[in-house]
């Protein structure tokens, strides 16, 4: 697999996203509050622009969690040994030109903001939450 050219990402640890909840909301805001929801304003906003430029603009998106020492993708279709679906046995890799991947996650295809608030609430459905002690 051919490490992707250029990265963008973005983590987002405040409370899960859901499409139909007030979060949703607040990636779609005009004035949109939170580093994610801003970062994915102004890099949409950049490639509507390029795109009427006659640039050929893709977005890829991937969701993966380190969790006890563990990458999981969280939009993998494979079961995981909890029953969650997504997968557990993914590394992290550096490409010779010195670009950082994940190896083995998968990637979905982002053309707007909405596409981009499906993929976090899938990923969100998977993550792993556990008490504290």
């Amino acid at each position: 697999m051919t490490p992707p050219h250029s990265h963008l990402y973005a983590s987002a640890h405040h409370r899960p996203l859901t499409v139909a909840g007030t979060a949703c909301k607040e990636f779609m805001a005009a004035d949109p509050v939170g580093v994610v929801p801003r970062t994915l304003k102004v890099l949409f906003s950049y490639i509507q622009a390029a795109s009427s430029q006659m640039y050929d603009i893709s977005l890829k998106a991937q969701y993966v969690e380190i969790y006890n020492e563990q990458i999981c993708d969280l939009l993998a279709s494979d079961p995981l040994p909890s029953g969650k679906s997504g997968s557990s046995k993914l590394d992290i890799r550096e490409s010779p030109s010195g670009d950082v991947y994940v190896e083995g996650a998968s990637e979905f295809l982002v053309e707007t903001q909405e596409d981009v608030v499906r993929v976090l609430d899938q990923g969100n459905s998977r993550r792993t939450t556990a008490s504290h002690k």
